[in-house]
């Protein structure tokens, strides 16, 4: 009998694969995400220095959404994000599987404030792409991934309030 890990785990490579089948490229230029169906979400940052900073972000909500994230995408425009919206605060890992690019990942509480913000940077071979990935873990109920140094253009740190657009839900 084939167990339900095995199954699952088989189901995500199974879904990993036929996506990536469908990536395409934007009307600008820009690597479309991989799934059809994300949702956008606005995101404000309540910043002492530059006031409200604003950032449009697709909203990964499901379980093969989350596991996909940024991966195989080539670029990412600089004014978008990704937000991964969990039920609650738990230990969070993100790592930079089949990423083609840096990213600063922005871990946030439940009360909308910024726990830390770690700038990873892309896998330089195919080994650390799929099997070698760097990793970062902490806190939060929603993690925020946007360009590597998209958060110190924009004063983006520890304590940050952040709001988060009201229509998320998990």
């Amino acid at each position: 009998m084939i167990s339900y890990k095995l199954l699952l785990f088989a189901l995500i490579i199974a879904s990993t694969c036929g996506v990536m089948l469908f990536a395409a490229i934007d009307d600008a230029g820009y690597p479309a995400i991989p799934l059809p169906g994300y949702d956008t979400v606005s995101i404000t940052f309540r910043t002492s220095e530059n006031g409200d900073v604003s950032l449009t972000a697709y909203h990964a909500n499901t379980l093969v959404k989350k596991f996909m994230g940024l991966g195989n995408q080539t670029s990412l425009p600089r004014d978008k994000g990704m937000v991964f919206t969990f039920d609650s605060v738990d230990s969070r890992t993100v790592g930079m599987r089949w990423m083609e690019f840096p990213i600063d990942i922005i871990f946030v509480s439940d009360d909308g404030v910024v726990n830390t913000v770690v700038t990873l940077s892309e896998p330089q071979s195919l080994v650390e792409s799929s099997v070698l990935y760097e990793t970062v873990e902490c806190e939060a109920k929603y993690i925020i991934e946007v360009n590597a140094g998209w958060t110190k253009e924009n004063n983006i740190t520890h304590g940050t309030e952040v709001h988060i657009d009201d229509s998320v839900s998990v």
